[in-house]
């Protein structure tokens, strides 16, 4: 409502993923359109991320195309014209990923011309936002106050990014609203299960399927469906086939997020699965073959974006004494059978010397075989 009456602002969603950011921005575009806002939306793509004013292009592209001849000129008038070059051409000069003033502050004029009336910004996977679309942003943050317009971001804080600096610009602005929604609760996965399901499910089937997935509601749902896909009953005499499916269900989602973050989360990940959780970061090196600094570098990474987590959870990054676990059993699991079997047997033969080497004193309950959820 304060962006309808002139008060722009900057609302940003910020959690791991799956736990539902996409859906809240949907709501909010339904909102804003009921509210009689105009919403123009875009989206940050990993593999499109090196193309300069991707997001910049989705925003804008199609307000203009739709516009009849007097309206573009109307939108591109006086400085805007500027950006005329980024709408006109599929190749704009400067692809190369620099932006001059004049294009930032026509890109803002165009903006500000659109949000005559109530406007919508909405950019889902600002984290992966090209460069120039991000200094945009940052060039539109401070000159908010004063348009009727609501800039809605969604992203997960610490995936890599283009340009760390200009995200934390865009997404630190002292006028911004946070909003972090958390994973379902118990009774909440419930619902969830109940729902998906179309029927009724006991209580140790729905407390089974929260634990493996820590209620986020991406990896539940898909656990739920994989069930559905299995005809499993939704009782207690089907909670151990559902930990025999759930791995599987989401196997191919963690490969790829992994796969994002390279080899040394892959091998680090195959090795905490193998050791298992509360596992010392010593032992994971080690066992990985990473160096103490790449592990302990790896480890701060797949904390920040909630692969794992260190014992006892602590906000604090991992240290080299450190022991960690994943965050979800679910995860563990998935990775677990992701490894060939020839890459299981020669990992546990490993870890059973390594841990021999290390002696009682080492005090930590490593389980060796096959994970459980």
């Amino acid at each position: 409502m304060a962006a309808c009456l002139g008060s722009g602002q900057l609302v940003r969603v910020e959690a791991a993923a799956g736990v539902g950011k996409t859906r809240l921005l949907a709501a909010a575009r339904a909102l804003a359109r009921r509210a009689g806002m105009r919403v123009l939306a875009a989206r940050g793509s990993e593999l499109e991320r090196e193309f300069a004013y991707g997001v910049v292009r989705q925003l804008f592209e199609l307000a203009l195309a739709s516009a009849d001849r007097a309206e573009r000129d109307d939108l591109l008038a006086g400085a805007a014209r500027q950006v005329a070059v980024l709408f006109d051409q599929v190749d704009a000069p400067g692809s190369s990923g620099d932006i001059s003033f004049a294009l930032l502050h026509g890109l803002f004029l165009l903006t500000a011309n659109l949000a005559e009336g109530p406007l919508m910004l909405l950019i889902d996977d600002l984290h992966w936002s090209d460069g120039p679309s991000l200094r945009f942003l940052a060039y539109l943050m401070p000159r908010l106050e004063g348009l009727p317009l609501l800039v809605v971001v969604a992203l997960r804080p610490a995936e890599p990014a283009v340009d760390q600096h200009l995200l934390a610009q865009v997404t630190t602005d002292p006028q911004a609203r946070m909003l972090r929604p958390a994973p379902l609760s118990a009774a909440a996965s419930a619902q969830l299960v109940r729902t998906v399901l179309a029927g009724r499910a006991e209580d140790a089937f729905c407390l089974a399927c929260h634990t493996a997935t820590a209620g986020n509601p991406l990896l539940l749902r898909e656990l739920i469906e994989a069930a559905a896909a299995e005809g499993l009953d939704a009782t207690s005499a089907g909670v151990t086939r559902l930990h025999e499916i759930g791995p599987q269900a989401v196997q191919r989602r963690v490969a790829l997020r992994l796969a994002r973050l390279g080899s040394s989360a892959a091998v680090f990940c195959g090795a905490l699965a193998i050791l298992g959780d509360n596992a010392t970061l010593t032992h994971v090196a080690a066992l990985a073959g990473l160096a103490p600094a790449e592990a302990l570098q790896t480890a701060r990474l797949l904390v920040d974006i909630e692969v794992v987590h260190q014992n006892p959870r602590s906000p604090r990054e991992p240290t080299s004494t450190a022991t960690i676990s994943f965050v979800h059993p679910l995860i563990r699991a998935a990775v677990y059978e992701g490894l060939a079997a020839a890459e299981r047997l020669d990992g546990h033969a490993r870890a059973a010397r390594l841990l021999a080497d290390s002696g009682p004193e080492c005090g930590v309950d490593h389980r060796l075989g096959c994970p459980v959820m």
